[in-house]
């Protein structure tokens, strides 16, 4: 029996089968092709309008934070028992 020692990793098979991998020129042409490249602006304009919104929507959160807490409304208590 060929025991392998713990931590050592095997030598390689100098005799293995060798495996070709595809060569990317012999993949079908894409189903979709935007020649022109103006799906790929209108996409990019959406994720930067997307972006703004969500750094506003973390600024208001942010300020309101930094401004300190809100106070609740006085209440005039002998008002309220009348």
């Amino acid at each position: 029996m060929n025991e392998q020692p713990v931590g050592k990793s095997p030598e390689p098979d100098e005799h293995a089968e060798t495996v070709v991998l595809r060569n990317a020129r012999q993949l079908p042409p894409p189903v979709f092709v935007d020649p022109s490249g103006a799906r790929r602006r209108r996409v990019r304009w959406i994720v930067y309008t997307v972006g703004v919104v969500i750094l506003a929507a973390l600024l208001a959160l942010w300020l309101t934070q930094f401004l300190g807490a809100a106070e609740p409304p006085a209440v005039d208590h002998a008002a309220a028992w009348r």
